[in-house]
């Protein structure tokens, strides 16, 4: 064990290991250690590919020509280069946690980049139209606010907690984003509590109106 190279050296304890292999004469252990082995190259070649896409990338930020990039990639051509970078780019959109596994074809790799910008488009629009609509959320806030006492209640708190919050955020003029946060969140906990056996009860008849009109308001923003 003194003679193997330190564990963060991944790729030279692979290849110790590799070397050294005949040393296990325990066939069960020899199996489990050879199929452990396959499972760390495996990961040792995704990683790979992983840091030459980024490295491909650097280039071409850097000036670099697709026909000079084919060398390094050992392909053909310009075009050869570039159909090469798609299929790495699966790798790099691999380890994204939203994501998972991407086939290496250059049409499964288009089809995932442009779900992702979906996704992009949609979260800037959401956050856009939310800043966008800042005084209407305010508004049901503050009409949260002025019924506050007469909305159901919860022995754990929550609905308490939400209304604090919200009188906080609008106190220090948060960002729409947060007052919308604590109106549907108050919402929800609203509407848990009177579910409930140990919630108070039903809101008086202005509170129901605000609450309704609170709920009207979110659902028309949810569509």
């Amino acid at each position: 064990m003194e003679r193997m190279p330190p564990d963060n050296e991944l790729w030279g304890v692979l290849l110790y290991c590799e070397r050294r292999a005949s040393a296990l004469r325990d066939p069960r252990l020899a199996r489990e250690a050879a199929l452990l082995c396959v499972h760390l190259w495996e990961y040792v070649t995704q990683q790979q590919d992983l840091h030459k896409i980024r490295a491909a990338h650097r280039a071409l930020d850097a000036g670099a020509t697709w026909i000079e990039l084919a060398g390094p990639l050992r392909v053909s051509g310009p075009s050869g280069a570039y159909q090469k970078i798609r299929r790495l780019r699966a790798a790099e959109l691999s380890a994204l946690p939203e994501v998972g596994p991407v086939r290496r074809t250059p049409e499964a790799v288009a089809r995932v980049e442009k779900e992702l910008a979906e996704s992009e488009r949609k979260r800037r629009r959401s956050g856009f139209v939310v800043e966008e609509e800042g005084e209407e959320w305010t508004a049901q806030a503050q009409a949260l606010l002025q019924v506050g006492e007469s909305l159901p209640r919860d022995e754990a708190g929550i609905v308490a907690f939400w209304l604090e919050q919200m009188e906080y955020d609008l106190g220090e003029e948060s960002p729409a984003r947060a007052i919308a946060h604590d109106v549907q969140s108050l919402l929800r906990a609203v509407e848990i509590a009177g579910k409930r056996r140990d919630g108070t009860g039903a809101p008086d008849d202005e509170a129901g109106k605000v609450l309704a009109s609170a709920r009207a308001f979110v659902a028309g923003r949810s569509k």
